[in-house]
């Protein structure tokens, strides 16, 4: 989750003038404004990461790990320090998942 997003939905939250829920009477109602107002919100700023799982991938290979070759792959062309510390994360976190499973 970026930094960025999360203090960005804090404003957004603390900023909305929230009169679809202080104006509403029944309780019930209140409750399913704040709802759809914060999931609204939620969805906006934090969307759905889709992961492709394919048939030839190990059982150890999380959803985790593939996030981590990915920013392993984008760090190779971009960032020659970062690139080493991602790829030795990835290198542990495989490791990991093969010892328990």
């Amino acid at each position: 989750m970026a930094d960025s997003a999360l203090r960005l939905f804090g404003q957004c939250v603390t900023q909305h003038p929230w009169n679809e829920v202080l104006q509403v009477e029944d309780v019930h109602k209140k409750w399913s404004n704040f709802v759809s107002t914060t999931s609204a919100a939620f969805h906006h700023y934090f969307p759905a990461k889709t992961v492709t799982v394919h048939l030839s991938d190990a059982p150890c290979m999380m959803p985790r790990i593939k996030r981590l070759i990915k920013r392993r792959n984008w760090a190779f062309h971009t960032c020659p320090i970062q690139y080493r510390k991602v790829r030795n994360k990835v290198i542990r976190e495989i490791k990991i998942a093969k010892a328990s499973h």
